[in-house]
């Protein structure tokens, strides 16, 4: 006989009631992912007129029904995996019997405290870190800002040096490279 185990019920409506909010709150596009390897769901930050950013969030969802639960455990495992993504990732704790739910950016400089069993201990804080539409929405883009910028750095730094080894190049048409860069560009020391 199959069996619908309460911690299988909990878990998926967790992660339904996360897809439901940021729906229906935010008016974003919450994708949940039917095979799960550590994020739940993809979420597409909008612009205030709902046209698509480009960018995206993911959301790893622990449900809970226990009163007042202000953290969760998760294994050294999912923690590697979510700082190594490209993308910011949230872990969002339900509390189904409230009604409620939480965000807590995972952070790569973090130090997260481990249990002598070897998980991690991942907090909330009630008041700070509760879903509103209002906060999540700035939480949310800010992360992802922050991630498009440090991919455009990297990429800058990157044309940057090459700019600079042609420029240097005996063989370079200076001119030519001139040309191809912006105003400001040509001006810097």
């Amino acid at each position: 006989m199959m069996a619908y185990t309460r911690r299988t019920a909990n878990g998926d409506a967790g992660e339904f009631f996360a897809a439901y909010k940021i729906a229906k709150e935010l008016g974003w596009p919450c994708r949940l992912f039917d095979i799960d390897i550590g994020i739940d769901a993809q979420v597409e930050i909008m612009t205030d007129v709902q046209k698509s950013t480009g960018r995206f969030v993911a959301l790893q969802v622990k449900a809970t029904s226990a009163e007042e639960k202000d953290c969760c455990y998760v294994r050294e495992e999912h923690l590697n995996y979510w700082r190594s993504l490209d993308i910011p990732v949230f872990v969002v704790l339900v509390d189904l019997q409230n009604e409620q739910m939480f965000l807590h950016l995972v952070e790569a400089t973090r130090d997260y405290d481990k249990t002598p069993t070897g998980w991690y201990k991942i907090p909330f804080d009630l008041a700070a870190d509760l879903f509103t539409p209002g906060s999540a929405a700035v939480i949310m883009a800010e992360a992802s800002e922050r991630v498009a910028a440090a991919h455009v750095r990297r990429h800058y730094e990157h044309t940057e040096e090459a700019i600079q080894a042609l420029m240097e190049s005996e063989y370079a048409d200076r001119d030519d490279i001139s040309n191809c860069m912006p105003e400001d560009y040509t001006h810097r020391p």
